[in-house]
């Protein structure tokens, strides 16, 4: 089964979690949606890790890509195969110029079941984030 589920925030806190949630502190940051413009979990990894401009690395098992653009930059967060929401893929985007915002997606292939404890598991994350953002500030 597939499942397709738009997010504003992301997964892992250890990589550009924290660059996310900064953004979306600052004044006039705006959330919008986004999708994954590939097809399938596996079209995207292979076109990114074939990309020259990619930066790859591991963290506890999750691949984790980042593409810089013109005005900010993408992040691509590939669940592991030990992953209950495996085959899935958190894409994050974040523009820096002309004003901050931020925009995230989920491709999810696993059960539905697996996607809906991944969709749980982002926004509480997310949520942790900004109660620590704001008692920070």
């Amino acid at each position: 089964m597939r499942a397709g589920v738009e997010y504003l925030t992301t997964l892992r806190p250890g990589s550009l979690f924290v660059a996310v949630a900064i953004a979306s502190a600052l004044p006039g940051f705006a959330q919008e949606q986004s999708a994954v413009e590939y097809e399938s979990v596996a079209d995207a990894l292979a076109a990114l890790q074939s990309n020259r401009q990619a930066s790859i690395a591991k963290d506890d098992g999750w691949t984790n890509i980042t593409l810089w653009t013109e005005n900010g930059f993408e992040f691509w967060q590939f669940a592991p195969r030990s992953h209950p929401a495996y085959p899935s893929v958190v894409k994050g985007t974040v523009v820096l110029i002309p004003e901050t915002s931020s925009h995230q997606a989920i491709l999810c292939e696993a059960t539905m079941s697996a996607c809906e404890a991944l969709t749980r598991e982002v926004d509480e994350r997310g949520d942790a984030l900004r109660i620590s953002l704001k008692r920070h500030r």
